[in-house]
């Protein structure tokens, strides 16, 4: 065989060769893009699915912290408030002399050793001697007659009552109208009840302790 028919033999396998590699690479082209069309809506649903479950589950989590953050103060807030209610009678052996008025004695000052308290989750309502008080818990003043001429607040304070108050009164011409307050915090252990009243004055500040057993 004539070396020139040779060379031109093994040019057309070889040129067969390359036409049969192209077609395969482009049928393997052809196949692959067909796959990934087919592919494409599946795991595009598949990762919409998937990311509306994480957003979902988000939206859980993200709920249920705000229910937490929410109730949890509230909770521990009806948790704390305790039960001031009751008949209370001073221990006079643990307490500080309660002021009685000047020509009030006998009946008075044993009306005012006893402390009757009653209480709702809007207020309070004290009655001592021949004065009742109701401090409300939404912020507004309860005016007190009791010679202070003051008005009074209520709040809680952890498991403490407080009522803070203030007055204004007339000191004589050369002192003029001079401003006086306090507070009384009232905090309680099973059946003892303790009153702190701290108050300022024209004759400087003043601490004053009532210790009450329950009746």
């Amino acid at each position: 065989m004539p070396s020139s028919y040779a060379v031109r033999v093994i040019g057309s396998e070889q040129a067969a060769l390359d036409f049969i590699e192209q077609r395969m690479l482009k049928n393997l082209r052809a196949d692959c893009l067909a796959s990934v069309i087919a592919f494409a809506p599946v795991y595009c649903i598949q990762e919409r699915f998937q990311a509306m479950r994480n957003q979902s589950l988000f939206v859980r989590l993200f709920v249920a912290a705000c229910i937490v953050t929410v109730i949890s103060p509230i909770c521990a807030l009806a948790q704390a408030i305790p039960d001031l209610a009751g008949a209370w009678i001073l221990d006079a052996a643990k307490s500080d002399a309660i002021p009685v008025p000047a020509g009030r004695g006998g009946a008075a000052a044993a009306s005012v050793n006893q402390l009757v308290i009653k209480q709702t989750p809007a207020a309070v309502t004290m009655t001592q001697g021949q004065q009742t008080y109701i401090f409300n818990f939404d912020g507004s003043e309860t005016f007190l007659s009791d010679g202070r001429a003051a008005k009074a607040t209520a709040k809680w304070d952890g498991d403490k009552l407080v009522i803070s108050w203030k007055g204004e009164y007339f000191a004589g011409p050369a002192k003029g109208y001079m401003t006086t307050s306090g507070q009384e915090i009232y905090t309680v252990s099973g059946n003892v009840l303790t009153v702190e009243k701290n108050q300022n004055t024209q004759k400087g500040a003043e601490h004053l302790k009532f210790v009450y057993n329950k009746t």
